[in-house]
Parts: structure tokens; sequence; C-alpha cells
């Protein structure tokens, strides 16, 4: 089994089925998947429908594979790095795991060595390595510390997002539970 598809499997196991809930700002989704991310995946030929009631698994995971973990550079990432960026891809879109990703070096290495711009491209990913570089290549705390201050940049934008619109706390359960799902997954 390939590292995607052990992540896909622990993603999809938090985002589970069809959900029409009308506070969700995404609207319809399946396995995660927006009706308008289905929609681009349609015309970009990932699937054959754009019916989001109809979303299979394995569409589903043509869309994760191409919109997320490969938009992201998970392949680059360090275990289990490349799992949490891949699933607050799928939750908060490439550009928000990006930024969060990018503040979390920034928190590492106690500077703004990289733009938040959530752009996973060779800026994020050098600075990525200059952080891992500063210890022994068997040490798994570089990797253990950036994974949990990633998940407590999670937690600080479920705040804000709640603190901007006050009707989006009816997720925060769900949210919370996501992390508790993250950490176990890696370990913590």
């Amino acid at each position: 089994m390939s590292r995607f598809d052990e992540c896909f499997k622990l993603v999809l196991n938090i985002e589970g089925g069809y959900s029409n809930n009308p506070a969700d700002k995404g609207g319809k989704t399946n396995y995660g998947i927006t009706e308008g991310t289905l929609n681009t995946a349609y015309r970009a030929g990932l699937v054959g429908h754009n019916d989001i009631t109809k979303l299979t698994v394995d569409e589903a995971k043509a869309v994760y594979k191409a919109n997320y973990w490969n938009a992201c550079k998970c392949d680059s990432l360090p275990v289990p790095l490349d799992y949490l960026v891949f699933d607050a891809a799928v939750n908060h879109g490439t550009g928000g795991a990006g930024k969060l990703l990018q503040r979390s070096i920034n928190r590492c290495l106690g500077t703004n060595a990289v733009a938040v711009d959530g752009a996973i491209g060779p800026l994020t990913l050098n600075a990525l390595a200059s952080y891992l570089g500063r210890y022994k290549s068997d040490c798994t705390l570089p990797v253990e510390l950036i994974c949990h201050i990633f998940l407590l940049e999670r937690v600080e934008l479920y705040n804000s997002i709640i603190a901007k619109d006050a009707s989006q706390r009816t997720f925060i359960h769900g949210w919370l539970n996501r992390i508790r799902k993250n950490y176990q997954a890696i370990g913590g």
C-alpha cells in the first residue's frame, strides 16, 4: 500500500459520506468533496460526472490524489507531516493547508523564513529542509514538533473561523474530533 493510500484511508474515515448541512459554507459534500470541487474535477476529466450524490470512493480517491495530495506536494513531506497537510488540504483547501505549513515552519525556525502565501513550492520545501537539517537525520524530534505545531495552528484557524462567524460554532465538535483523530494517527 502506498503512503497516499494509507493517508487516503485515514482522511476518508474522518470525512464520511454525503452531507448537505445548510450551515456548511461548502454546501453539499460527499467524502469531503464539495459540489464545486466535483464540478472542477469533472471539467478537468478526473471523474466522468458531476453528481455529488453519485460520487464513488474511487472517484473521490482520484480527486484527492490530484487536487490535494499532489497539489500540496505531500510526497516531498516527511511522515507523518504528509498526512496532516493532506488532511488539512481536504478540510481547508490547498492554500489553507499551505498557510498552516508555512506558519508552522516559521514558528519552528523562530523567523519569517517563508512567506505565508499558501503555495507549497520550492521556497516552502527549502525552508522545511532547513529546519529539519538542524537535527541529526535519525532524530524524530523536529518532525514531531512541527506536527504538533501544525495541529495547534489548525485549532487556531478553527477558532478564528468561529470568531468571524458564530454560526460556524456548530462544527467545533467535529473539527476538534478531527484534530483528535489526527493526533491519534501520528502517535500523539
